[in-house]
């Protein structure tokens, strides 16, 4: 019987090949959130090299670190809006801010879709995350973008891949 492949497999077969921006729909965004972040750690060991960088975003907290490496390098990163994480609340000055993440630095936006749905379309956050593609995808850092179901914008379609994370099913318990 072949091993079903987890989210985590399918992130990491996507950051093998340098893809910068990813969404995943996802029931359980916490659980993912760990889910991916162990990967990550596990693909670096794997590959022998220091643990890449993990960020986290949301619309209360901001961009914060999720690991060592990351708490070592926000500093730096956020002192273009005086040091305070709290100013990278809205996801387009959080995305600027990411944008001078360290090289291999894996990022976690959570619900940054709410700021594309038709009702309250933000076109700089739309922007923003597109002009991560190519500064990303050249030094090995990857945007992951969790949310309950992925309708992306015209101007992402063709540069996010979208994976989705099903419920669990009962077999999964066993």
């Amino acid at each position: 019987m072949k091993a079903k492949t987890t989210i985590g497999d399918q992130v990491i077969t996507a950051r093998r090949v340098s893809t910068p921006l990813i969404a995943i729909e996802t029931p359980d965004p916490g659980a993912t959130t760990k889910v991916l972040c162990s990967a990550v750690e596990s693909f670096d060991v794997e590959r022998d090299r220091s643990i890449s960088a993990q960020f986290m975003w949301d619309a209360v907290h901001g961009v914060r670190p999720i690991n060592e490496a990351a708490a070592q390098a926000l500093p730096t990163m956020l002192e273009p809006v005086g040091g305070d994480a709290l100013a990278t609340a809205h996801p387009t000055q959080a995305l600027t801010v990411l944008a001078t993440a360290p090289r291999n630095a894996f990022v976690i936006m959570s619900n940054v879709h709410l700021y594309w749905e038709p009702s309250r379309l933000d076109p700089s956050v739309v922007q923003a995350i597109w002009n991560l593609r190519d500064g990303f995808k050249g030094n090995g850092r990857t945007l992951v973008m969790t949310m309950p179901t992925c309708v992306l914008p015209a101007e992402l379609r063709h540069d996010v891949v979208v994976f989705a994370e099903p419920l669990p099913a009962c077999d999964d318990f066993r």
